[in-house]
């Protein structure tokens, strides 16, 4: 008895493997780590330098070209691209797509970084490098009710601190969180009477709050550290704090101004609910290392909890990831199950009753056999790998159904079933293998590609190839057992309407060879000319019901405007038809909920309004709204309106790039190649990064009049 014979004749073993394997799978299914889409290497990042009062030039002489300089002699580096502003330079890097270990890439442009500051002039403050900007929040929750945001800011401060308690969790961010001032508002009526000016106040307050260090206490035994108490501890010690006059007297601070505690006048970012100011609180967690359906569950019952303890502040979710994941993974589930249902049905009625029940028992089998190892192996299960097992579904029967097929052949003949079995697997074993080989050929270059495109689909390949290697495991063991059990000899001694078909086609090929080649080849040309006509889209929008309106005004729009007008936008965006609620973020891009929405690095003149619709069905239709009715009503804004997208982080699916030394023909040159494109058919948003500048003054001095 060789090998196959005493493999094949444990039935009950085989059978028993088979289905602890697929409760392993099902298992597997309701618990592993899962995720709406797959994770992208951090090969993205920006770097800020600011250099307060330089303009234009001197920022991209003295800053912005060091820094390329440097960075751009990193192995790692694929593409910089610099921007030159006055008062600051921001680099957007992007790493080469081959790089997966993107830490010590990140380390080597740090190192880069710092040998570019040594030949910085004095005044730039140190870059901030940015490595992190594809980071997106699992939850993000806005706290709102309340005229007062100071109050807010400590709810949110409050909370964060609460959060950071949740083993879970890896970081938690606040946005458009209020900053915190002290204000002294001079009183200049009594300091004209005093004969006093702000800078002698301002100098005294100083040296109240400067640190002094103080020699430690030493006993025969011990040593005492000494502390000087120098900063103030509440508003009433800085009232009540004395200022020296010129003849030595003093007053109390409160006689000579005003202290008042509040947020700054000029916050760097600002957040609206639906026309209301709110603060954002977001809550990341580790890539791949978590079910969010279950820890979501967790989440938002701690939210709940802590909602109680502020009654008269409305404390909810604007973008809540794990409910959007359960979501995508009961679709995609349904799909499955649907799948394997009609497979299962036309398996039956194409086989005959009994060898498509055989089949159609191998399809859950291997499916959640393929799921198990797929889980042991520390996967994730997201939308890209269950795609894989749908699409994985008519290829894994292929090999049943040959043994089936081959099995009940020689039953009929009169064979006994464990020796049909074991003939059929002699025979086949390695046919089937072959044919196995080359399927999974087909898949290899897909598995082995690298790059952005290929890190968001390759769990598809990695989950069909590991189903049809399943597949032909099983088709060698566990169909034939599966046989064993439920196969009969064949009571139909005519052939049947299907085998009656197929020997007329085959009749009809072998007589007209060549006109059948023909007609075959003629099919080949049509169907390679129809494809110009078929519409190319690899990653399509996503059904999400989301619309992204990124807003941006001219240089050196002041927040407070900036954030005004896209309040404004969004109560006009709330009164249409269809949309339920609308989030504004200026002065940043607010967080990155979606998992291909790039950080926009910080600035006073940009905003991104997110707009939550009734059904995802409305998104074009709210789009052309946008188009044909807002951005004329804002000629000298930006105003970008975009469904989000499958795949990686895109800009423009088209981008131009111009390059002259003059700025004046660089400038010519973009706007007569934008309108140009304008005019052309199928463009709907043109636009350029050039800017129109920062308003600017030059003073030139009469040194003989100075003198």
């Amino acid at each position: 008895m060789n090998l196959i014979d005493l493999l094949v004749r444990q039935k009950r073993l085989i059978l028993t493997t088979a289905v602890l394997f697929a409760a392993a799978g099902i298992s597997a299914w309701f618990n592993m780590h899962r995720q709406e889409d797959p994770f992208f290497p951090y090969r993205n990042g920006f770097v800020l330098t600011q250099y307060p009062g330089a303009n234009v030039e001197d920022v991209e002489n003295l800053v912005l070209k060091p820094l390329e300089q440097e960075i751009s002699q990193v192995e790692e580096v694929k593409e910089i691209t610099g921007t030159a502003r006055a008062g600051f330079a921001q680099i957007i890097i992007e790493m080469k797509e081959h790089v997966y270990d993107t830490n010590t890439g990140w380390n080597n442009i740090q190192d880069a970084i710092q040998r570019a500051k040594i030949k910085f002039p004095q005044g730039v403050l140190p870059p901030v490098l940015d490595d992190r900007i594809i980071d997106t929040p699992l939850v993000v929750y806005a706290i709102s009710g309340s005229n007062d945001i100071m109050r807010m800011r400590q709810i949110a401060e409050d909370i964060k601190t609460k959060l950071l308690a949740v083993p879970e969790l890896s970081k938690i961010k606040l946005y458009a969180q209020a900053e915190e001032e002290i204000a002294i508002e001079p009183n200049n009526k009594v300091l004209k009477q005093l004969g006093l000016n702000t800078q002698y106040i301002a100098s005294q307050i100083t040296d109240k709050t400067q640190l002094v260090a103080l020699q430690p206490l030493r006993s025969d035994t011990r040593q005492f550290m000494l502390n000087a108490q120098t900063e103030f501890q509440s508003i009433a010690e800085i009232n009540n704090t004395l200022i020296t006059l010129p003849d030595g007297s003093s007053l109390p601070l409160s006689t000579l101004a005003k202290v008042t505690y509040g947020a700054v006048a000029d916050p760097s970012s600002v957040f609206w609910l639906d026309g209301q100011r709110a603060i954002a609180v977001g809550m990341f967690v580790p890539v791949n290392q978590l079910n969010v359906v279950k820890f979501g569950k967790k989440i938002k019952q701690i939210m709940l909890d802590m909602a109680k303890d502020y009654p008269d502040i409305e404390i909810k979710p604007i973008f809540f990831q794990p409910d959007r994941v359960s979501h995508r993974i009961s679709e995609l589930g349904n799909s499955l199950l649907l799948g394997m249902l009609l497979v299962s049905i036309v398996l039956t009625l194409f086989l005959g009753l009994r060898p498509g029940l055989v089949v159609a028992s191998i399809i859950p089998l291997v499916t959640f056999t393929a799921l198990a190892v797929y889980s042991f192996s520390g996967n994730v299960l997201h939308q890209m790998a269950i795609s894989g097992m749908v699409i994985a579904l008519g290829m894994l029967v292929d090999n049943a159904i040959v043994m089936v097929e081959n099995i009940q052949y020689h039953i009929d003949k009169g064979i006994r079933k464990s020796e049909a079995s074991i003939l059929a697997v002699k025979q086949l074993s390695f046919s089937l293998f072959s044919a196995t080989g080359t399927t999974l050929a087909a898949f290899l270059p897909m598995l082995m590609s690298k790059g952005n495109v290929s890190d968001f689909t390759v769990a598809i390949p990695v989950v069909i190839m590991l189903s049809i290697t399943i597949s032909y495991i099983y088709s060698i063991f566990v169909t034939p057992a599966f046989s064993h059990l439920v196969l009969q000899p064949s009571k139909h001694s005519k052939p049947s309407r299907i085998m009656q078909m197929g020997e007329k086609f085959g009749k009809l090929a072998t007589s007209n060879p060549k006109n059948v080649l023909l007609a075959a080849l003629a099919f080949i040309i049509v169907s390679m000319y129809l494809f110009n006509f078929v519409k190319k889209d690899f990653f399509p929008s996503t059904d999400r019901n989301q619309i992204v309106v990124d807003i941006t005004f001219a240089e050196g729009t002041h927040l407070a405007y900036n954030s005004a007008m896209a309040r404004e936008l969004s109560l006009d965006i709330l009164q249409q038809a269809h949309v339920q609620h609308a989030y504004v973020f200026s002065g940043n891009s607010g967080p990155n909920f979606y998992y291909n929405l790039v950080e926009k690095p910080r600035s006073p003149n940009i905003s991104r309004i997110v707009v939550e619709l009734d059904s995802v069905r409305n998104a074009d239709s709210f789009i052309r709204w946008i188009d044909d009715m807002v951005k004329p009503q804002y000629p000298n804004v930006e105003i970008i309106a975009n469904r989000l997208g499958q795949g990686p982080p895109v800009i423009a699916p088209i981008e131009i790039r111009v390059f002259a030394e003059d700025r004046e023909l660089l400038g010519q040159s973009v706007h007569k190649i934008q309108q140009i494109i304008e005019q052309t058919a199928g463009s709907r948003d043109v636009r350029n990064n050039l800017g129109i500048g920062l308003p600017s003054y030059e003073f030139k001095f009469k040194d003989e009049i100075l003198n």
